[in-house]
């Protein structure tokens, strides 16, 4: 159920991005939604847990919702990379935003942001890879819950190279004020919620620890 309504609202946004505005710039708006679908619902993924921790409710190993939310993330995130390869990798694009002669910079601080900007996006599409791989509970089962949370935590690092991967684009591309926003805002919620639950987890855990208290001598 969850899947379906996921799936329909995720490809409504993206038939909406290629058949709303200019045919000539429909690849290059699918990019930027799919790039932004992504960070919604990674960002939405990614603060299930601290929430539950906050709330004071134990944390999980395996949160459906959570999981579920991940998996529609990465697919949107891998359909970015495929398009957004599309749309930059050629001479057009090169041309305009990263040798041309005229941008923010120098050319070859927009060279260097496009290649790291590109380095970091094809990893973190391989790691989407990976985690879609560990979005099942054979997978689970199989590798046990302690390797399976070790490589399940690969999230963290995918979501700190997209978001390298988008500001290094947002600048090459002189994005506007709002998409740069959403970014900014979007990665704070998710780094201050993330340190917070952290916090409370740990408090929590001092809280639970027996106290040593030295015997009688």
């Amino acid at each position: 159920m969850r899947h379906g309504l996921f799936g329909l609202v995720t490809s409504t946004v993206m038939i909406s991005a290629l058949t709303i505005g200019p045919p000539s710039g429909r690849w290059d708006r699918l990019s930027i939604v799919s790039a932004y679908v992504c960070l919604i619902l990674y960002a939405w993924a990614l603060v299930i847990g601290p929430i539950r921790v906050l709330r004071n409710r134990p944390p999980q190993l395996n949160v459906y919702l959570r999981r579920d939310i991940g998996i529609w993330a990465a697919i949107s995130g891998l359909l970015h990379l495929l398009i957004g390869t599309d749309v930059s990798m050629n001479p057009v694009y090169l041309g305009k935003f990263v040798t041309g002669p005229d941008g923010f910079a120098s050319a070859e601080i927009r060279s260097g942001l496009f290649s790291w900007g590109s380095i970091t996006g094809f990893v973190a599409g391989l790691i989407f890879l990976l985690l879609l791989a560990l979005s099942n509970d054979y997978v689970l089962r199989w590798l046990g819950p302690k390797w399976w949370k070790r490589l399940q935590r690969s999230s963290y690092t995918a979501f700190f190279l997209f978001v390298l991967h988008g500001y290094a684009f947002q600048a090459l591309e002189l994005r506007a004020w709002p998409l740069v926003g959403t970014l900014v805002a979007v990665t704070v919620a998710v780094l201050w919620l993330q340190i917070r639950g952290a916090r409370a987890t740990r408090d929590a855990r001092a809280i639970a620890k027996p106290h040593l208290r030295p015997g009688p001598r």
